[in-house]
């Protein structure tokens, strides 16, 4: 769920040809927060998702369980209520262009994720040793009684 939260946070931004920065400020985030939504380093808060869904005219629904990407009714959203949307660039994006923001975006998620489990497996492995020097110090211990 929170992937597809992602992705579409990515769509709509890029779709209605925000760069982070505004997109940040219209919803009254900073461009950081915005970046951690969008690379999966912090989920959105409850406010912000409500927010998007309202300016953009989507059901929560939509939002949270669907890839807008692949739903003709967020584009007629777009057009019905272009009055909203501040275009940034007159030029369209090409048909691959969403597809590969997505992938883009999976591949960061994967590689954060990636280091994460890394630094846990170094977490773990360390408190094995620690476990051992204790049980080593407990055996002398025991044997020294």
């Amino acid at each position: 769920m929170i992937d597809l939260i992602i992705i579409n946070i990515i769509y709509i931004r890029e779709y209605s040809r925000y760069n982070q920065k505004d997109f940040a400020n219209l919803f009254s985030i900073t461009q950081t927060t915005l970046s951690n939504y969008e690379r999966g380093k912090s989920e959105p808060s409850l406010t912000f998702v409500i927010n998007v869904c309202k300016h953009f005219d989507l059901s929560l629904d939509d939002f949270v369980y669907k890839n807008l990407s692949k739903q003709s009714s967020f584009t007629n959203n777009i057009y019905k209520n272009e009055q909203k949307i501040e275009y940034k660039s007159t030029k369209e994006p090409d048909e691959n262009y969403f597809s590969d923001k997505i992938i883009e975006n999976y591949e960061r998620i994967i590689k954060t994720k990636e280091e994460t489990l890394y630094a846990k497996n170094g977490e773990i492995e360390s408190l094995r040793s620690h476990v051992k020097t204790l049980q080593i110090l407990l055996n002398q211990n025991l044997n020294e009684s």
